[in-house]
């Protein structure tokens, strides 16, 4: 029973050395012709400090030439609370085919020292010649093809030509079924120069987005379609001219493999975020007073999906009421973001809110595993007395008592206060000098004065018809969508001008903030390109409704 207890053990550590690896193949080029060189290389990571090795059995139609350096690198990461050491190996092979079709490396093992792992057989397939490429083709590439369940993939398509274009244009936008996208500008990206089988080409990226995919299975990447006008030569003596052709080419699909998250080691923490990620807390006052207003600004930053997360709470006091939230999310580069949650709190009374500590835990694709954070939440307290409710109420009894008693007590009774009467003065004169001159004007006065009031309410109730047609138009937008047609006529009912007037005149001349301006200006864009088709590419989707901006701009209706 002793011997199989330790018998167990052995096993046990065997296999967890061996989870502990994690090895990925990459072949270059893709495309390998016979008698030409390419490169196998081996990527071997969470190994320890002992010496590597990777030994394989090549097919006899495979010559190894040479095995390049080994390249390390070691970065330490915070797990758990605990700071764990990774080191990441690269082993690189040249070698050279002389055979067509396909061909293998079997036997291949990585060895750590006295531990082996064995690895799956590679196989590749080796073409006589390169196939003739079109001169003009559209391309999808991604960066990787397998990814986990909520993992961020990054898509592009390139046009390449090897012809002069004068014209394209997308016909067909690719359908991402299964996934969430987040589209990528790419309208200020330059073209490139490269060489394909011998071919010079011009490659332009024309669509790029990043996906997040909802299920865990193969799913197909859709094709981008594209009609382009381009000049083809015509004839080959002195005589030979150019003349405009049109074609349409597409992409081919794309197939990824989706994995499932790991079940085990999941915290019950977990944020359901894919990726990388920071958080921090800003607290601009740590104490403050009965009634006065606090923002609390919670940021998550890093690359991933942001749209899903769902903030902790932050502060909890049955004094504290949390009667305002907010979030903005913003585009940092490369694919990466930051979402900012504001949270409004006001103290309805006296408290104090320790210090304390909690965690938010994500996985990281890029490590394999579940990565906790810890956030420190600073505390806060607020002073006064009462409730805000009460604040504005005098709560003193109410006493009657005579000026003598009032004495005796050292009491300051208050005067008394006297009723106005706006009419009381013009009639009393009016019955005291009997229908003056001076009275007479006094009325007078009285009755314009009515007939004004009369003539404002009249107009005010004009502008709350108009105020009513502006909240309509505001309610349309938050509800369905920014579209262009919408947004033009709220702008002009907001105020009336001239019919040459552009909206984004009609925004300079009102006096809202300048974040104001630029929001309004910035959706002004988006939704007429999304409407009309400019720049082939819909934004206004990706805009969200600022409440603060819209009551800014609903305030200076005229």
């Amino acid at each position: 029973m002793r011997n199989l207890f330790c018998i167990l053990i052995v096993i046990f550590c065997i296999v967890k050395h061996a989870c502990a690896f994690e090895v990925e193949h990459e072949i270059s080029p893709k495309l390998i012709v016979e008698g030409q060189q390419f490169e196998i290389t081996f990527r071997i990571k969470n190994i320890t400090d002992k010496a590597l090795d990777v030994r394989f059995r090549p097919s006899p139609k495979l010559e190894v030439i040479e095995r390049l350096k080994n390249s390390v690198s070691v970065n330490g990461q915070v797990v758990n609370g605990k700071i764990v050491t990774r080191r990441d190996v690269v082993v690189k092979f040249l070698m050279i085919p002389s055979g067509v079709g396909q061909t293998f490396i079997s036997d291949i093992k990585i060895v750590d020292g006295t531990k082996v792992l064995d690895y799956p057989t590679v196989n590749i397939d080796v073409l006589k010649e390169l196939p003739r490429l079109q001169n003009i083709f559209v391309q999808a590439e991604i960066e990787k093809d397998s990814v986990y369940k909520g993992e961020g993939v990054r898509v592009d398509y390139y046009l390449y030509n090897s012809v002069h274009i004068s014209l394209y244009d997308i016909k067909k936008f690719p359908k991402f079924n299964k996934f969430l996208k987040k589209n990528i500008n790419v309208d200020n990206v330059p073209s490139q120069t490269v060489n394909l089988a011998g071919t010079v080409y011009r490659k332009g990226i024309k669509y790029s987005a990043i996906l997040y995919p909802e299920v865990a299975k193969k799913i197909t990447i859709d094709s981008l379609g594209i009609a382009v006008r381009y000049r083809d030569l015509v004839g080959a003596s002195m005589y030979s001219g150019h003349r405009e052709k049109s074609t349409d080419v597409s992409s081919r699909p794309l197939e990824i493999d989706v994995k499932e998250l790991p079940s085990e080691g999941m915290p019950s923490d977990f944020t359901g975020l894919v990726g990388d990620f920071k958080f921090s807390v800003d607290v601009p006052k740590r104490k403050t007073i009965v009634g006065e207003p606090v923002d609390i600004k919670l940021s998550v930053a890093g690359s991933g999906l942001l749209d899903n997360y769902e903030p902790p709470v932050l502060y909890s006091d049955k004094q504290l009421e949390s009667f305002d939230n907010e979030s903005e999310t913003r585009e940092i580069e490369n694919g990466k973001g930051e979402r900012v949650f504001t949270q409004t709190f006001m103290a309805r009374g006296p408290f104090a809110i320790q210090d304390r500590i909690i965690t938010q835990s994500f996985f990281n694709p890029n490590t394999n595993q579940y990565e906790t954070q810890k956030i420190e939440i600073p505390g806060i307290s607020a002073i006064g007395t009462g409730s805000v409710e009460n604040k504005n109420e005098d709560t003193s009894p109410i006493v009657n008592v005579t000026p003598i008693v009032a004495a005796a007590m050292q009491i300051v009774v208050p005067p008394r206060e006297e009723k106005l009467n706006l009419l009381g003065p013009v009639f009393e004169r009016w019955n005291n000098v009997g229908g003056s001159l001076v009275t007479t004007l006094q009325v007078s006065l009285l009755f314009v004065f009515i007939m004004l009031l009369f003539f404002l309410l009249k107009k005010k109730g004009y502008s709350k018809e108009v105020s009513k047609e502006v909240a309509n138009l505001c309610q349309i937008l938050k509800k369905d969508g920014f579209n262009y047609p919408v947004l033009y006529k709220l702008i002009f009912c907001v105020k009336e001008s001239e019919s040459h007037t552009s909206p984004e005149m009609v925004i300079n001349s009102i006096s809202i903030t300048d974040d104001a301006k630029l929001y309004f200006m910035e959706l002004l864009k988006k939704s007429e390109n999304s409407e009309y088709g400019i720049g082939h590419t819909a934004y206004s989707n990706n805009f969200k409704y600022r409440s603060k901006y819209f009551n800014e701009l609903i305030a200076h209706t005229e």
